[in-house]
């Protein structure tokens, strides 16, 4: 009865495809890429998540978005995120697909670019 709740439809296309991104545009409901629209597919070998990102994380089995918020902390098995500014939760990445969004503030940008000018 547990590999009825943990069947993940599209896993198999997943691993046939290198470009994940155009499988979630044709399986995923209209809504959810609605939704997801600007966000790119967290690949754990290939991606980076950092603190401030947003992130949207969808159920596996159901294909629905089931958490979406800012990344506050980032541990090795799990990731804490903010959820609508009212609470924290902490998910395990592989239970989900997580797909997210860069969230750069003027600052940031501000020490990329004196950091850039030093290397030059």
């Amino acid at each position: 009865m547990s590999d009825i709740l943990n069947y993940e439809p599209l896993k198999g296309l997943l691993d046939i495809y290198s470009d994940k991104n155009k499988v979630f545009l044709d399986y995923l409901n209209r809504d959810v890429l609605q939704e997801l629209d600007g966000c790119i597919y967290y690949e754990d070998d290939i991606d980076q998540l950092f603190v401030f990102d947003k992130i949207y994380c969808i159920d596996k089995s159901t294909l629905k978005i089931v958490y979406s918020g800012q990344i506050i902390h980032l541990s090795r098995p799990d990731i804490t995120m903010k959820i609508k500014s009212k609470y924290f939760i902490k998910i395990p990445p592989d239970d989900y697909y997580i797909f997210y969004k860069r969230r750069i503030k003027k600052s940031s940008k501000k020490e990329f670019m004196v950091s850039l000018l030093k290397l030059l």
